[in-house]
């Protein structure tokens, strides 16, 4: 039996390689070159994941809601910037403006609705989200105000909002990032979850 000779597939040179968040903008905009207006731009987790993908979105000022994953990281406050050099690091060789050492990392999604003041003492609005074979799909809603790290050399970006919905029946949690804030500009709460969903 002779065996199958092996077909070699030749990647042509010209093909440059491209990440599944640079294609993706690429796509929009080629969208946006086409005359495609949209009032925001939405996607499941496995795009809200990467960071670069979110500061192409705000680079373009476009208004986005999409689903991030349970360990995303966010501030729920501004975080502080140290400009200069304390007295205790003088003479270390490090980047300024920084963030402070407590404040580098931002807070996981997963744990600000049990652990976060902010979350945990908000009473959560019911939103009929809409309706299913199975009947009315209603989800408690919880958001604040946040800002998430940025790839693009920047500290942080603008203020955005997060928001988690638990849905009733059936206790799932998601959890949504925005670069639009609920009341600026003319965007409502709901509107937000009408994109979402």
């Amino acid at each position: 039996m002779i065996p199958h000779a092996e077909k070699k597939t030749h990647v042509p040179e010209h093909i440059e390689f491209l990440t599944k968040s640079q294609i993706a903008l690429q796509l929009i905009d080629q969208s946006i070159d086409d005359g495609i207006t949209v009032k925001a731009w939405t996607f499941d987790e496995s795009y809200g994941r990467y960071g670069h993908f979110l500061d192409g979105l705000d680079e373009r000022k476009l208004a986005f809601f999409g689903e991030v994953p349970p360990q995303f990281h966010v501030w729920i406050s501004k975080p502080k910037v140290q400009r200069k050099p304390s007295r205790n690091t003088v003479g270390r060789q490090k980047n300024y403006p920084r963030l402070s050492k407590r404040e580098r990392v931002g807070k996981c999604v997963r744990n600000l609705r049990t652990r976060s003041p902010a979350f945990r003492d908000q009473a959560p609005p019911r939103y009929r989200v809409r309706d299913s074979y199975k009947g009315p799909e209603d989800w408690n809603i919880q958001r604040h105000t946040c800002y998430r790290k940025t790839h693009d050399g920047k500290l942080f970006g603008k203020a955005c909002t997060l928001i988690v919905a638990i849905n009733i029946r059936t206790d799932e949690i998601r959890c949504f990032i925005s670069n639009r804030v609920p009341g600026q500009g003319g965007w409502a709460v709901r509107e937000l979850l009408r994109i979402a969903f």
